[in-house]
């Protein structure tokens, strides 16, 4: 079970999220590729598009990432 809360940033997300987030990252890097294949012509704003795109969602992730946690602790060193 997942807890969202501001104390859970050094604890482990939990692995369902871990996995989502990698394949959100690979989708996004794979349409960011193929939008720029396509050929527009107003390049700055397909750029601005992609990057904002990309930025905001690994943000989103990133930030969720921070919050959740699985109730289990990293091993502290001794």
């Amino acid at each position: 079970m997942a807890s969202i809360s501001i104390n859970n940033h050094s604890r482990p997300a939990p692995k369902w999220f871990r996995r989502t987030k990698k394949a959100l990252s690979i989708l996004v890097v794979a349409a960011n590729t193929m939008v720029a294949s396509w050929g527009f012509e107003n390049e700055i704003l397909v750029t601005r598009i992609q990057i904002w795109c990309t930025i905001g969602i690994m943000a989103i992730l990133e930030a969720l990432e921070t919050l959740l946690s699985n109730g289990e602790e990293y091993v502290k060193d001794v």
